[in-house]
């Protein structure tokens, strides 16, 4: 977990109210507008339902890129110059609120709201990332176990931040070994959060990749139902049917492997068809599931 960002900054009551008064010019008029709407404009009261308007969003970029400076400046040692910055920030906000420059689509999206500010997740302002299984082998968690899960559980958690995740299938060439769970069973009461998500793929995965596991099974009760909103990220709840899914198909690639093969080991084309079924977990119902 990355570190929550304050709130520092603030523009000007004068400034903002005079922007309030200028219509946005869209680019491309009603199909512009409708596109910031759907994807940009963040929801201000769950209750009512009132969404920004397109001041509300760039002032939220405008003060969550300030603030975060000043959590940059601070951390380093950096004199912080007030009227300096409140000239920067000016000029950041008159150019964004006048469609003179832009930040990216995740930054305009995400920077200034409650996943950065209150959860510190800072990676759910990239657009793109990348996770290689040349070494998953090596990897161990917390308590310094095996965790040869960890590139699948990184495409699982980095996707749900709304992150596009590359990934190779050098792991492949490793040969780890596919091993049957024990028929003892590990019962998993999966916690309604985006590290419970994740979790919950982790250890599957493990049980397979690491001799000697116990058979995992899931609870899903405490999951939201669907269309529960979801307050940090915004959106709705796909339900736990996705993950439900997801789970019984990395377990039937894994059980086939162990049926059709005396030996079975981790191949490229199963590293392929996880990666890409934990994709579609996340992208459940042709909208990205964002949890908190």
């Amino acid at each position: 977990m990355e570190k929550a960002v304050p709130r520092v900054f603030r523009l000007s009551n004068k400034v903002l109210k005079a922007a309030k008064n200028i219509e946005p010019k869209f680019g491309y008029g009603a199909l512009s507008k409708i596109v910031y709407l759907r994807t940009y404009s963040r929801v201000r009261d769950y209750e009512t339902g009132l969404r920004e308007d397109w001041t509300d969003t760039v002032q939220r970029v405008t003060e969550g890129c300030m603030d975060m400076q000043y959590q940059h400046f601070e951390k380093n040692g950096i004199h912080w110059d007030s009227s300096q910055k409140s000239a920067e920030a000016l000029q950041l906000f008159q150019k964004i609120n006048e469609f003179k420059m832009s930040p990216p689509g995740r930054g305009l999206w995400g920077m200034g709201g409650a996943a950065v500010r209150q959860k510190g997740l800072n990676a759910s302002l990239n657009n793109c990332g990348f996770i290689s299984t040349f070494d998953m082998s090596k990897k161990v968690d917390e308590n310094r176990e095996p965790n040869p899960a960890y590139p699948f559980a990184y495409m699982v958690e980095m996707s749900m931040l709304g992150v596009g995740v590359g990934f190779d299938s050098l792991g492949g060439e490793l040969n780890i070994p596919i091993h049957r769970p024990w028929h003892s069973k590990k019962n998993i009461l999966i916690d309604d959060s985006r590290e419970g998500w994740t979790e919950s793929v982790r250890v599957l995965i493990n049980s397979y990749l690491v001799p000697n596991q116990q058979t995992m099974v899931f609870d899903y009760s405490q999951l939201r139902p669907k269309g529960a909103p979801l307050k940090i990220f915004g959106g709705t709840s796909s339900g736990p049917a996705p993950l439900a899914e997801l789970h019984d198909t990395i377990r039937d690639v894994f059980n086939s492997n162990l049926e059709i093969t005396k030996r079975p080991t981790l191949t490229k084309r199963i590293i392929t068809d996880i990666m890409n079924l934990c994709g579609r977990c996340v992208v459940a119902g042709g909208i990205r599931r964002y949890v908190f």
